[in-house]
């Protein structure tokens, strides 16, 4: 159950991004000193340590960026848009850029040929649309399934793959929602998608698990980010949600971020295919 916008780096449609830039790959900007939203923790496990995040430049994704560089990891920001690459790049000193579109298969495969040793892996990004399914369109179907399914499988078997040839351990969390599980009124096709990646997960776990890979999800409820803030923030339906969480409020951002790192980290070594709740009790009920 997410929100339309920048949750787990999600936007509600296609953004046209500008040209590449070839200066992106190589950007210098001014250090800026940014401390994460939320409390942080797991600092022995993240330091020297290289993440890949997809979705990097909003939302869930933006933050969780924020969070690891704190804790000196070395982090490779993944996103479609220049521009947002360009302002999280001035925010966030020392990241490693990375423009392009996790849908667009085989040039997916070129980009991580030669970026080197990766130790984490975090799949955020996605897009929404919420509807009814009787106006649901190809176009909608193809994108949600292109990026959301497709793209995060094929990043997560290349990841693997990088993995296993240099006989590496390393850790994966994706991004599901309550809406893969319960049936949510306008996710529909949003919930499909993500009950693919929470069974591909599963299946990866049983595959990865002898080679020391760990792969598991977070599965958050409506999460307040900017635009759910807006979208969420009133009306009857958001009070009929949040009636039915016991905890009787929607999820923050950092406390998201705090179930990835932990997922992640050590902490969690003998975890793996696991579908955890972040949802203050929703799937309880």
């Amino acid at each position: 159950m997410e929100s339309e916008d920048e949750n787990c780096g999600c936007i509600s449609k296609r953004r046209k991004s500008s040209e590449k830039n070839p200066r992106l790959s190589a950007i210098n900007f001014t250090p800026v000193i940014t401390l994460p939203l939320g409390p942080v923790a797991h600092s022995e496990y993240f330091k020297g340590k290289r993440v890949l995040v997809t979705g990097a430049t909003r939302g869930i994704g933006k933050n969780l960026v924020k969070n690891l560089h704190y804790l000196g990891a070395q982090v490779i920001a993944l996103g479609r848009t220049e521009a947002d690459l360009e302002i999280l790049c001035a925010e966030v000193s020392g990241l490693h850029p990375l423009f392009i579109d996790i849908s667009k298969w085989s040039a997916l495969e070129r980009k991580l040929s030669n970026i080197g040793d990766i130790d984490f892996l975090v799949n955020c990004a996605g897009v929404s649309y919420l509807g009814s399914i009787l106006n649901t369109t190809e176009d909608q179907f193809d994108e949600i399934f292109n990026i959301n399914t497709k793209g995060l499988i094929n990043i997560t078997k290349l990841f693997a793959q990088l993995l296993i040839k240099r006989k590496a351990k390393g850790s994966i969390v994706s991004i599901s929602s309550q809406s893969s599980t319960f049936g949510i009124k306008r996710h529909g096709l949003f919930g499909a998608s993500k009950a693919a990646v929470e069974a591909f997960t599963r299946a990866a776990a049983i595959e990865f698990g002898p080679h020391g890979i760990r792969i598991n999800c977070i599965s958050p409820s409506i999460v307040m980010t900017k635009t759910a803030r807006i979208v969420w923030s009133k009306g009857k339906e958001s009070k009929n949600i949040i009636a039915k969480i016991p905890m009787k409020r929607f999820g923050e951002i950092h406390e998201a971020v705090q179930a990835i790192l932990f997922l992640l980290s050590d902490k969690s070594s003998m975890i793996t295919g696991y579908i955890m709740p972040v949802d203050g009790g929703f799937s309880a009920c």
